[in-house]
């Protein structure tokens, strides 16, 4: 009779690991991995880690674009102030010395 250690690390008949390859995600482990759980209705759209990537790298250059249109709707909200500034300071500048 088997006692209950040998029972615990036993493997199971149906475990089948004839096709397995040793080592097969070493590299990219040893480099740094990052395992994410995806919920179920998220992997309907996404069902590997290509997918994945893809959505990933499309979301970020939609929020760089954002970011570079909002940057640049504040600079020119600035230009324009600005611009107007100078003109109100001229025409100050001009009553003074037609006085």
């Amino acid at each position: 009779m088997k006692n209950n250690k040998q029972k615990e690390t036993e493997m199971l008949p149906e475990y089948d690991f004839s096709k397995g390859v040793r080592g097969k995600y070493h590299k990219a482990y040893k480099e740094g991995t990052n395992i994410v759980i995806l919920e179920p209705e998220i992997m309907k759209e996404f069902p590997d880690s290509k997918s994945v990537n893809k959505g990933l790298r499309e979301l970020m250059r939609l929020r760089d674009r954002r970011h570079r249109e909002k940057i640049k709707k504040i600079v020119n909200t600035k230009q324009r102030k600005s611009s107007v500034n100078r003109r109100s300071k001229k025409k100050i500048q001009r009553s003074k010395v037609g006085k």
